[in-house]
């Protein structure tokens, strides 16, 4: 057997080398610059919409709030700033029983500390015998149920 000759390029071999690894390098570099951009962006996004949206969630509530609209146009339905509600509610609550066009005599004998039933929720538990409880008393006063009640029955 004979011994053939070298024939490889050294040179060549090396300078495509140097290429492939330069162009490597420069393809993880590449990479590494796009996530870090990337992720950049996304941080960026994720503080900032938030506050956008909640922004533009203000500013459509306080439009609804502060503006005069319609609700229901076949209805009738007006929408109207809460301070001008406000103002007419007070209006209201400031005239007197005629001005208003409420006969005063309607009302008598009605128990005014009594109305809706909410006022009188604890006195109207003693009164049905202690069944809400199972000492029938007041536990704030200490009083057995009969004598809890308000109006002074006995019970």
């Amino acid at each position: 057997m004979a011994h053939e000759a070298d024939d490889m390029d050294t040179p060549t071999i090396a300078i495509v080398g140097l290429i492939a690894a330069g162009a490597t390098f420069a393809a993880i570099y590449l990479i590494m610059w796009l996530y870090y951009y990337v992720a950049q962006r996304q941080e960026t996004a994720n503080v900032e919409t938030p506050y956008a949206a909640a922004d533009r969630t203000m500013a459509e509530q306080q439009a609804v709030l502060n503006e005069v609209g319609w609700i229901d146009q076949n209805t009738g339905q007006l929408r109207i700033p809460v301070s001008t509600a406000m103002g007419l509610v007070v209006d209201q609550l400031n005239q007197t029983p005629e001005d208003a066009g409420v006969d005063p005599e309607q009302f008598r004998g009605v128990d005014a500390t009594n109305v809706g039933g909410a006022m009188n929720a604890p006195a109207a538990a003693a009164d049905d015998g202690g069944a809400g409880e199972s000492d029938g008393g007041d536990a704030a006063s200490g009083d057995a149920g009969e004598e809890a009640s308000p109006e002074g029955d006995g019970g």
